[in-house]
């Protein structure tokens, strides 16, 4: 029996545990270290390497899908509250400054929780870190999400939800197409 344990046999059946996604991660870096340094248990770093392979598939596979158009669409229903949050931001730096900002960096550096970052463009892969668009036009100013596309004024920009303040008091306009 001592024999036994001194092998990590007694280990073997703790593979098991790698087809739950993330625990499986754990087990077998665990099985793994434990086989090659605390026993010298080929057959227990082999089960440990077969415990990570669950995960990785399924966790590969969450990663490369928010990198597909069904994906990144998902993300858009983050965009209408942040759009809505920055016309109120726009709005109250006008009231401030008697003028909209020339960019949307100008109001992220005063409001460290303001998000200008459009969750979409962040899972497109090259265009990290793309903020909404913006551009001011005086007394007006554009504001919108470029959509699953990335592309300014087309089908599927997403624009602020008017609904909640009313639109004639902003100066917020929509693009002709």
């Amino acid at each position: 029996m001592a024999n036994q344990h001194r092998s990590g046999r007694e280990l073997y059946g703790f593979g098991f545990l790698g087809l739950i996604p993330l625990v499986g991660i754990i087990v077998g870096v665990v099985l793994i270290l434990l086989g090659a340094i605390k026993y010298g248990n080929k057959k227990l770093v082999l089960i440990g390497i077969a415990a990570l392979i669950p995960s990785f598939i399924v966790y590969g596979f969450l990663y490369t899908y928010n990198f597909t158009p069904s994906g990144k669409s998902n993300w858009t229903t983050f965009n209408k509250p942040q759009l809505d949050q920055l016309v109120m931001n726009i709005e109250f730096y006008k009231k401030e400054h008697k003028v909209y900002p020339d960019s949307l960096e100008v109001l992220s550096k005063d409001q460290i929780f303001l998000s200008i970052t459009d969750p979409v463009q962040t899972f497109s892969g090259s265009k990290y870190g793309i903020n909404y668009y913006y551009k001011n036009e005086g007394n007006r100013y554009l504001l919108f999400a470029m959509g699953v596309d990335g592309i300014p004024f087309t089908d599927d920009d997403i624009f602020p939800d008017t609904k909640y303040f009313d639109s004639s008091l902003t100066g917020l306009v929509r693009p002709n197409k």
